[in-house]
């Protein structure tokens, strides 16, 4: 093939392998999209025999916190990198791809877009689905496996537990919706039509 058809192949390869590495990312870590945006290929460190993150949150003025990098969390992102050998630490962890505009930092309309274009090619198509919903998994499954409302906490960055309480609330409804006590008053009532 000519060498302009392998350079577009090779584009479409780096796109799907950067979206799949940043949605797995965002998944696993809650990471918000800015702060997806503001993070450099240096901001991934070790910490006490941790691989690390270094995050700067929404209204904060620096990069004064982290999120841990499991191996599942980090390996797409390290494959993604390969793509990009000789990367600089100040470059943007996840760039742009494009002929004019390849290498510049994502926005973060451009991560929400991608985020609904991806739930969207799941099924999930409503208006409801965000990249938002993202991060909204990442604290409802922490809490359907054991975690905590002080885990939520800190790994989605929450400066209050009331905030994280909110997906308490949505987990308590599901399963009050799944398991409607109601139910069992049925049976009960069409027992006692039963013996008339």
């Amino acid at each position: 093939s000519s060498p302009t058809r392998r350079s577009s192949d090779l584009s479409e390869y780096e796109i799907a392998m950067r979206n799949y590495a940043m949605i797995n990312l965002m998944l696993r870590t809650g990471l918000r999209t800015i702060e997806v945006s503001r993070a450099d290929v240096g901001d991934i460190v070790r910490k006490k025999g941790k691989r690390i993150l270094k995050v700067w949150g929404k209204g904060h003025s620096e990069k004064d916190d982290f999120v841990v990098l499991t191996d599942m969390a980090y390996e797409p992102v390290r494959q993604y990198l390969t793509l990009r050998p000789g990367a600089a630490a100040a470059e943007p962890l996840f760039t742009t791809v494009g002929l004019n505009n390849s290498g510049k930092r994502m926005s973060t309309r451009t991560i929400q877009h991608i985020c609904k274009e991806t739930l969207r090619s799941i099924g999930l198509d409503g208006h409801e689905f965000s990249a938002h919903s993202i991060r909204h998994t990442t604290a409802t499954q922490i809490l359907l496996k054991g975690g905590t409302m002080l885990d939520v906490q800190q790994v989605l960055r929450h400066a209050t537990p009331v905030t994280s309480q909110l997906y308490v609330n949505t987990i308590m409804e599901d399963k009050r919706l799944d398991d409607a006590s109601e139910k069992l008053l049925d049976s009960s009532f069409l027992a006692k039509e039963g013996e008339k």
